[in-house]
């Protein structure tokens, strides 16, 4: 399993672990990452933000009032494709195209 999103959304516990020795880390502790994959479900993110339980300004709403202000809005896998016109989509498809196949990234 690799880090991409769509993996992470689907089994986070495992896929966090190979995105965790990218960066350096040597051992996973589970109990560690038991918290950490509790505290960033995108359920307690959601409710975190909306109740303003975060000091930094970049992690707040811009508008509560606007869904689409919020960081974490959907968690839909594809959901950028309800965002982006099919030009925009094509670009980011070109860009998908030169990144290192490592990634997992396929069109």
């Amino acid at each position: 399993m690799r880090g991409r999103y769509e993996t992470l959304r689907e089994n986070p516990r495992e896929g966090f672990p190979p995105g965790l020795q990218l960066l350096g880390e040597t051992e996973v502790v589970e109990h560690a990452l038991t918290n950490a994959l509790e505290f960033s479900a995108f359920g307690n993110m959601k409710k975190l933000e909306s109740a303003g339980a975060f000091t930094s300004k970049i992690l707040r709403a811009g508008d509560t009032s606007d869904p689409e202000s919020f960081k974490v809005r959907r968690g839909k896998v594809g959901g950028f494709a309800d965002y982006l016109s099919p030009a925009d989509q094509e670009y980011a498809a070109v860009a998908l195209r030169r990144l290192d196949p490592r990634f997992g990234y396929s069109l």
